[in-house]
């Protein structure tokens, strides 16, 4: 038998630990990202202490060290003199950076070949941080999905998961039980355990949200704050095991009736006025005299004290039904054990996501909604799933305008209930005179002689439901003895003061507010038309409820209540906009532009540059860069109303024409009398596709545009149906059409009536939802915008609204377009593609300012 030598190599070794291997796995990317923090550092240095080239995001680094130096670069200079950890000093330097407004900067080094970055996963983290901030999510995710080194994924794990845990679901939780059976998450910060056991819970990933918990209560109590611990051990009592999850003693027999309430796992309220809403609608069963109420002892005896206060007028016969009292998280029903055929009244304001990730909606499959009050603050919690379930419990009674046309646009029945808290006044009756005096000022932004109060109440975080309640009841009983006059920037302390007779004014921030439509500039008839047609409805169907009818029999009698408001709704969506603008218009700018038309040559490209002031300096670059990528003739139609005599220069073999569109050239002139004054250039621009249009296409750009590559395909594409192709809106918030449409509305902030007006108009044109397109980059089918009219439908919108071109391109064609894709079009904040025909750069750093922009070498060489 041959004998093997025994060497050390040969002998066993032991498997490694998790310790062992994220040890290691730090120390290989210690060394290999040393060179990227080296290349990193000047870019970190230089944006310290500068100011941003936009206005960002002032929010605090999510992950900033608490140790990390004040000092510019502070933490990643350090870490390269003393050869310690590159990586979390790389990215606290990186995220100070983002949150003191450098996100674009941030951005263009982390796609710059200039600093050695572009392809290492170091660089897709850097940009994943920067098009969070810029973008949001989606444009996150196309860098944050490609970095393959746990090592990066822990030194961004908060980042990166809650990114993941909205985008891919199925790859967040991947890479999530890879870090913890590697044992990465131990060296996560308090912060990021909280923050990523809370994604995880949402997500549904229930085990490793409760393994994170329990590595960080596990740590030192001087590991964390307070706050954290805290917030740690309150996630767990919304576990399947947990306190908030335990089911509520209903009997077997009578009634089940729902009270909202508003906890749930991301936090509850602390503002008064959500529980005055909860208040108001109590006093709609309290009307009937002789319901028996069963449940929580503390909300029986609540409900029978304030009982005794409802108003003489306002009682009706009741049915002598036995009613169970439930408890219905607004937010978070679905993790209650709700009894079966729960009804309850759905109201206010809806709804707040669960850590982000969405709405906790529709509601748990045993409730038996009656919307009334129904308000819509996100355009997003309408899911397909969630139009459909309103469907079915519709019509929906909405507490403002901007709800109702947002619901009828989603194919919703709805129309305008008001505000439940109209009714309050049913449990204040008033015995005796009323001898009120005193005044109080609510959030005012303005203060006098009289009592100031905040609305926000911390300790309502330590009372149970009854206890919140009573604190409403307490607060409006303030109102209803004390104060005759109230000054406040609440609408829930404006409308229940008013509701019992106190002379209010209400001081908002912005008038226009989605919040408000039709509930504010009311008079005294208009008010009560509002509480009376919530008292009349719900008078309608409640007793049907307390008799145990059938839930068809108890809908169709609600649709039958509503049918006359719903008739007033489709009288609101018929609006046309205060000032017409019709189609002779066109015959003006048509005589207008003649002289234009007699330049254009009908066998060149068609090209319409969107030119701002500041980029009127490096036009030629642009020109140089369309000459370069054409051979035929083509011609340029800059609209630049601010140019005076200013022209461009041209080399004299140019096979480019120029012509330079100005606040003197007669077509401007002509729209001069149709938009205000700061419109005109957005006018012009409208009516380019319709003067241009004896060529079939016609391609716009603005002046922070860079072409590469040939248009002949793009020109010649088939676009069916629709008018235009375009870039897509990429930038934070802006991604959602009926979202731009709220936030115009809001510009008009004193002119309410005509931001009603504008959300009738522009809702009344557009289905839900779209993808909002950013005409910077777009080609225009000419005969297709000609047909729908879009120039007429532009101006009329420019004449009447605070929009600009974007907004109008958008409320005009909608969902009707096809979009350029990346190997059409490169922006810094879409994904990348390698050899893009067009570069815009309008909505992010220019090439001018930045050599670290993307393409900035080749637009330099132009």
């Amino acid at each position: 038998m041959k004998s093997i030598p025994i060497t050390e190599d040969s002998l066993p070794r032991p498997e490694p630990s998790k310790h062992d291997i994220v040890r290691n796995a730090r120390a290989e990317a210690k060394k290999r990202i040393r060179p990227i923090a080296q290349s990193m550092l000047p870019v970190v240095e230089r944006l310290a202490g500068s100011k941003p080239g936009a206005k960002q995001s002032a929010k605090p680094a999510p992950q900033q060290s608490p140790k990390a130096s004040t000092e510019p670069a502070g933490a990643l200079r350090a870490s390269l003199d003393t050869g310690t950890d590159y990586l979390e000093p790389l990215f606290a330097d990186v995220r100070q950076a983002i949150a003191d407004g450098h996100s674009q900067s941030v951005l263009s080094s982390a796609l710059s070949p200039a600093t050695g970055t572009t392809g290492d996963d170091v660089s897709r983290a850097l940009e994943g941080l920067a098009k969070l901030e810029i973008s949001g999510y989606p444009a996150a995710w196309t860098a944050f999905r490609e970095i393959g080194d746990e090592t990066v994924i822990g030194a961004v794990a908060e980042e990166y998961f809650m990114t993941a845990f909205r985008e891919d679901t199925r790859q967040a939780a991947e890479r999530l039980r890879t870090a913890l059976k590697r044992g990465s998450h131990r060296t996560w910060s308090a912060a990021t355990l909280l923050h990523v056991a809370q994604e995880a819970y949402a997500a549904g990933e229930l085990d490793a949200a409760a393994e994170l918990i329990g590595t960080g209560l596990a740590r030192p109590r001087r590991s964390m704050s307070g706050q954290q611990r805290r917030e740690m051990e309150r996630l767990l009592t919304w576990f399947p095991d947990g306190a908030r999850r335990a089911p509520q003693p209903v009997a077997d027999d009578g009634i089940n009736f729902g009270l909202l309430g508003y906890q749930q796992p991301h936090g509850w309220s602390r503002n008064v006025g959500d529980y005055i809403q909860t208040l108001a609608s109590v006093g709609h069963v309290l009307r009937y005299d002789n319901l028996e109420f069963r449940g929580d002892g503390d909300l029986v005896d609540f409900l029978g004290r304030l009982r005794d206060d409802v108003k003489t007028e306002r009682k009706l016969p009741g049915t002598g039904a036995k009613v169970n009292l439930v408890e219905v998280y607004r937010d978070a029903s679905t993790l209650q054990d709700i009894p079966p055929s729960t009804w309850a009244l759905a109201f206010g304001w809806f709804m707040h996501p669960m850590f982000g990730q969405g709405a906790n909606f529709p509601f748990h499959e045993n409730l038996r909604p009656l919307f009334v009050s129904f308000h819509v603050n996100k355009p997003s919690m309408l899911t397909t799933e969630a139009t459909g379930y309103l469907r079915k419990y519709g019509p929906i009674g909405c507490r403002d305008w901007q709800t109702v046309a947002l619901l009828r646009a989603a194919d919703v029945p709805a129309f305008f209930s008001g505000c439940l808290t109209t009714t309050v006044d049913t449990v204040f009756r008033r015995d005796g005179a009323d001898t009120r005096t005193g005044t109080v000022y609510v959030d005012s932004p303005v203060t006098g002689e009289g009592t100031v109060l905040e609305q926000t109440q911390p300790d309502m975080l330590k009372l149970s439901f009854a206890e919140k309640l009573e604190t409403a009841h307490q607060w409006v009983r303030r109102y209803h003895e004390d104060y005759k006059h109230i000054v406040t920037s609440r609408l829930h302390c404006f409308l229940p003061s008013r509701s019992v007779g106190c002379e209010v004014q209400f001081l908002p921030k912005n008038r226009s507010d989605v919040r408000f439509g039709g509930l504010i500039d009311t008079d005294d008839a208009a008010f009560n038309a509002i509480r009376d047609g919530i008292l009349d409805k719900l008078a309608t169907v409640l007793p049907l409820v307390f008799s145990g009818r059938d839930e068809t029999e108890v809908y169709a009698a609600w649709a039958e209540a509503c049918a006359p408001a719903m008739a007033e709704a489709d009288a609101f969506l018929a609006q046309r906009p205060g000032r017409a603008v019709d189609a002779s218009i066109l015959d003006q700018v048509d005589e207008a532009s003649a002289e234009l038309r007699s330049g254009q040559r009908r066998d060149a490209v068609q090209v319409v540059i969107d030119l701002a002031p500041a980029e009127r300096p490096h036009l030629d670059k642009l020109l140089a860069s369309v000459a370069a990528a054409t051979a035929g003739p083509v011609d340029v139609w800059i609209v630049a109303l601010d140019a005076g005599d200013w022209r461009p220069s041209l080399p004299e073999d140019s096979h480019l024409v120029v012509h330079v569109i100005t606040a003197d050239s007669p077509v401007a002139r002509s729209l001069e009398p149709v938009v205000p004054a700061v419109s005109v250039q957005a006018a012009v621009l409208s009516v380019m596709p319709r003067v241009l249009r004896q060529a079939p296409r016609v391609l716009q750009l603005s002046g922070s545009s860079m072409i590469r590559g040939d248009l002949t395909d793009l020109l010649a594409r088939d676009l069916g149906d629709a008018p235009l192709a375009s870039l897509a809106e990429h930038r934070k918030g802006r991604t959602s059409g009926f979202h731009l449409m709220r936030a115009i509305s809001q510009r008009h902030r004193d002119d309410n009536q005509r931001a009603l007006e504008f959300i009738a108009v522009s809702h009344a044109q557009n289905g839900f939802d779209f993808a909002v397109a950013d005409p910077s980059v777009a080609v225009f089918d000419t005969g297709r915008y000609v047909e729908l009219d879009l120039a007429v439908r532009m101006l009329e919108l420019l004449a009447n609204y605070t929009v600009d071109y974007s907004d109008v391109v958008n409320i005009t064609v909608g969902g009707l377009r096809q979009d350029l894709d990346g190997t059409d079009v490169y922006s810094p904040l879409a994904a990348a593609a390698e050899e893009p025909r067009i570069v815009s750069w309008r909505h992010t750093q220019k090439p001018w300012n930045n050599s670290h922009v993307p393409f900035a070498p080749e637009w330099a060489g132009l």
